[in-house]
C-alpha cells in the first residue's frame, strides 16, 4: 500500500470534530497496524479483535471517551483499539 493510501485509511479514524478546535474524534480502525510519524515522534496505531470498541488506550493510558487532543497524537506512542463483536 502507498503512503498515500494509507492517508485514506487513517482520516477514516481521525476527523476533527469542528473546524479550528484542537480534538478529533476516534472510530474504529480498519486495518491492524499503521504508523505516522510527526514532527514530535511516530504514532503507532493497531487494532486488536473486530467489532465495536471496547476499549482504548493511548500508552499505558486509558481513553474513556472518543475525543483525543491534537497535541496528544503528535506526541507518539501508541494508540490501541481493542474491538469486540457485541457491545
Amino acid at each position: 500500500m502507498h503512503r498515500k493510501e494509507r492517508g485514506k485509511w487513517i482520516v477514516r479514524i481521525l476527523y476533527p470534530d469542528c473546524p479550528g478546535e484542537p480534538y478529533y474524534t476516534l472510530t474504529s480502525p480498519t486495518f491492524d497496524r499503521a504508523e505516522i510519524d510527526t514532527e514530535r515522534g511516530t504514532l503507532v496505531i493497531e487494532k486488536h479483535g473486530e467489532g465495536y470498541i471496547d476499549r482504548m488506550t493511548l500508552g499505558d493510558k486509558p481513553l474513556k471517551n472518543y475525543r483525543i487532543l491534537h497535541d496528544e497524537l503528535l506526541k507518539g506512542g501508541k494508540l490501541t483499539f481493542e474491538l469486540k463483536n457485541k457491545r
